[in-house]
């Protein structure tokens, strides 16, 4: 009984903590900026609490990141790969440019309009975007 006891608590104890978390296919984004929208903490929880999911659904929530896998690779890492939305145009808007990928996702706003193509319907601004957003 002690034995499946032990077993039991040992994946929650601190020889599994999370100390090293890995990002691929980050090109725009920043490693650590990854690591911040994953909402992931080094030394914070147990690998094996880690909602591998849950955490995948969290960086896919960012305007720049277009889907992510996130694999918990025991005993203390997890490595999560993203695929960026590429910025393929922009639209006029009240403020500025809002900066879309090929399926109309905003990827960012911006003052100045960046050397894309300019999308607009009949020269109308979009009166509202933010990143994030799909302009249909």
């Amino acid at each position: 009984m002690a034995f499946l006891l032990a077993a039991a608590s040992l994946p929650g104890s601190a020889l599994f903590t999370l100390r090293s978390i890995e990002v691929e296919g980050a090109r725009t984004l920043t490693p650590d900026d990854v690591r911040a929208a994953s909402g992931l903490s080094p030394g914070a929880q147990s690998v094996f609490t880690v909602n591998a999911q849950e955490v995948a659904r969290r960086l896919a929530t960012h305007p720049r990141i277009a889907s992510a896998r996130v694999r918990v690779r025991p005993p203390y890492t997890v490595r999560i790969q993203v695929r960026e939305r590429v910025s393929v145009a922009v639209v006029p808007y009240e403020r500025g440019y809002a900066v879309v990928d090929a399926v109309g996702t905003v990827v960012e706003v911006t003052e100045q309009r960046p050397p894309l193509m300019l999308i607009s319907e009949r020269g109308r601004r979009v009166a509202w975007v933010a990143p994030g957003h799909e302009i249909p």
